[in-house]
Parts: C-alpha cells; structure tokens; sequence
C-alpha cells in the first residue's frame, strides 16, 4: 500500500490594504492669505476706530501684512522657508516695502498724505497676496504650508534667515540709492502748533462743550523760496476756524492764535488743523490733536 500526502488546505490571507498614493497633495490652504487680506483691509478702515482697536491693528496692517504676503509670493510653500522663518521674514519685509513706498510716494503729487499711505500699503498687501495665490494654486502635488519637516541636507534655519535678511537689506538700499541719485532734498517748511507757554507738548488735553481752545499756529518759510498758505482747522467735515492768506518770503514765519471751539462731548476727539498751499490739492502740511470733551461743569479743573 503507497501512503498519499495530503498537503494542508491554503491559509487565508487578509485582502491587501489600499495605499494612498505617495504623491497625493494635501488639501489646497488659504487661511493664511485671506487672514493677510482681511487684516490688510481692516487696517486701512480702522482710522476712525477706538485707539484699543486702531493701534493694534494699523501696527499688523503695516508691520506684519505686506511682508507676509511678500514672502509668501516668493516662497509660496515651507519647500524653502518655514512657518517661523515666514513670519520673521515678514517684519522685515514689511519695513523694506515701506521704505520703498515712502520713496515712491514722497515724489507723488500727493506727497506722503495719511491717505495715501493707508491705500498704498493696503494695495500693496492685496496684490502680493493675489500673486502669492496664483503661485501656490500652480504649485506641484506634495507642496505643504505650516507642517512637514526639514528636506535632508536642508540649509539651517540661521544661514537662511540670514541670507534672507542680506538680500532684502540690498535690495532697499540699492533702490534708495536709485530714487535718490542726483537729487538734493528740499528744506522742508516748518509747520507746528504751540499750547501753554509756547511749547509742543502743553495743547489743552481736555475741554468742556463750548469752550474756547487757542492754538498758536505756526509756520516757518525755508531758505528754499517764498510761499502763500491759508491755515484751517477741522473737526470731522466742520471747518472750526480759518486763518487769512499767509504769504511767506525765504526764511520768513507767521504765527498766530485760531480759536475753537467743540459742541458734542466724547473722548478722543480728533482735531486737524491743515496748511493748504496755493495751487495743491491736496494738504501741504497736517497736524492732528486728540481732546476729550466733557459737559459743562465737569471738567477737570
């Protein structure tokens, strides 16, 4: 008789497991820009905001805004720059787009006006973030933003930075040196306001409805030629007072006193007081004063 071996039934074997594929994108991330863009925006509408609300964000809007955005068009992904070297390189960033807007706008008609530079550092964000999108929305499968570790053989953090902070730092003062090149800066006209005893810093802080406020107004004509101003002083779109036309020879100064005078009470009024020149626009020279108005009788003393 021939013994037969019976081989063991086949074990069973569990179904293989699905395997993402290794080059699946993470999900598309935007926060970052939209937070940019909304802080940006914020930032140019909070100047008639409570001083708590308006500080901090102008600062943002200014410090943190236009360099953020400006990194991140050129370095859309953490392939090159992480999220700490992002926000490090956005601040100085942003002050090297602001010595090249105040470059700019200082030879615009407008000259440096608050106006102007709350839009001009506003638009500046916006665009820079649009790009910054363009360029991440065309990025390849595998690109992340806030996560992932260091590639092997990556430059350190330090020499990076540094190289970053080098470039930056050349590339504003060779444009400064480009704006500037064969042109003699004008002496600026003086223009300022005198409180108690004539000096800068001693302007009524606090008045009551309806009473009289003087400001000693001056202004100081340089060495560089003659001018003709007209001096007025505002409270929101209501002129408080008006000065005659000033007509200034080189070196020459006018000074006198405008009284005003404030109906509602709130704090932190703001009071602007303008040095218009003949022939612009806009406002030659601007100074703003903040009072808080109280009801009669219920003042400080």
């Amino acid at each position: 008789m021939v013994a037969q071996v019976v081989a063991p039934p086949p074990a069973l074997e569990a179904p293989p497991a699905e395997v993402a594929p290794a080059n699946e994108a993470p999900p598309r991330q935007w926060r970052d820009l939209v937070f940019v863009a909304l802080l940006a925006i914020a930032g140019a509408l909070a100047t008639g905001a409570p001083i708590w609300a308006r500080v901090p964000l102008g600062m943002l809007a200014v410090l943190v805004a236009p360099g953020y955005a400006l990194i991140t068009a050129v370095f859309p992904t953490d392939e090159h720059v992480d999220i700490l070297e992002r926000l490090g390189l956005a601040l100085a960033g942003s002050f090297c787009l602001i010595a090249i807007q105040a470059l700019l706008l200082d030879r615009a008609p407008g000259g440096l006006a608050p106006g102007s530079i709350h839009w001009a550092v506003t638009g500046t964000t916006l665009v820079l973030a649009f790009v910054a999108g363009v360029r991440r929305a065309r990025m390849a499968p595998g690109w992340r933003v806030w996560g992932g570790s260091a590639a092997p053989g990556r430059t350190s953090r330090a020499v990076r930075f540094t190289r970053a902070i080098a470039v930056a730092s050349l590339v504003v003062a060779g444009l400064s040196a480009a704006l500037a090149a064969g042109r003699t800066a004008p002496a600026p006209t003086e223009f300022y306001v005198l409180g108690a005893l004539e000096r800068l810093n001693q302007y009524p802080r606090e008045v009551q409805v309806g009473e009289r406020m003087d400001l000693r107004v001056g202004v100081h004509q340089t060495e560089a030629g003659a001018g003709r101003y007209t001096v007025s002083v505002r409270h929101g779109d209501a002129v408080l007072a008006t000065s005659p036309p000033i007509s200034l020879n080189g070196g020459a100064r006018w000074e006198d006193v405008l009284s005003v005078s404030l109906a509602e009470p709130g704090p932190d009024q703001e009071i602007t007081i303008l040095l218009q020149r003949d022939g612009d626009a806009a406002p030659y020279r601007t100074l703003r004063l903040w009072v808080d108005v109280v009801p009669p009788g219920s003042g400080s003393g």
